[in-house]
């Protein structure tokens, strides 16, 4: 029964050969995949880039309110 589990030298060689085509194929790929990541990242950053200068985002009219309430607490109970 373990005489079928025995494998001669060329069989071996030739296990030994798909098994490194199979791992080259899955580096190409993982290559590939990185490559593709890549280019779209800088793709992605010129995209963004190109909507012009960055502004500060609006103030709401509740920080405003609430800067004044707090100065006005602040000042009436003497916390300056």
């Amino acid at each position: 029964m373990c005489d079928n589990l025995v494998l001669d030298r060329t069989q071996l060689t030739l296990l030994a050969k798909i098994l490194m085509d199979s791992s080259k194929i899955v580096a190409i790929i993982t290559g590939a995949i990185s490559i593709l990541l890549a280019i779209a990242y800088l793709i992605l950053v010129q995209v963004l880039d190109l909507r012009g200068e960055m502004k500060p985002a609006p103030i709401s009219q509740l920080d405003q309110q609430s800067a004044i309430i707090s100065y006005v607490v602040n000042h009436e109970v003497g916390l300056d």
